[in-house]
């Protein structure tokens, strides 16, 4: 009885984990759910991320998860000047002859 309940939540939360999408939130928050989704899954017996932990380890990335969310966080706030800087460039006035709407005319 015990081990078909944990293997339900183990699947619900693995299932939560797959289908979560960041969608215009911070990504603290959106670090945070995954964070907790993954301990769930875990402490309910998944064996997670065997490859990620592989390429982690392989690339000598040394961070703890707070640690890999406050550098997602770093490159977050400066791909929002790189884009508010891109939507600066981008309103200005349509250049270019102004189309009349008499195309059709025969």
């Amino acid at each position: 009885m015990f081990a078909k309940s944990s293997s339900t939540a183990r699947q619900a939360a693995i299932r939560a984990l797959m289908n979560i999408r960041m969608s215009g939130g911070s990504v603290r928050d959106h670090c945070l759910k995954m964070m907790s989704h993954i301990n769930t899954a875990e402490v309910m017996g998944a064996k997670l991320f065997s490859q990620f932990k592989m390429n982690y380890n392989m690339n000598k990335l040394k961070l703890t998860p707070v640690e890999l969310m406050h550098e997602l966080e770093s490159v977050e706030r400066s791909l929002g000047k790189q884009e508010s800087a891109y939507h600066a460039e981008s309103s200005s006035k349509p250049k270019g002859k102004p189309q009349s709407g008499n195309k059709n005319k025969k």
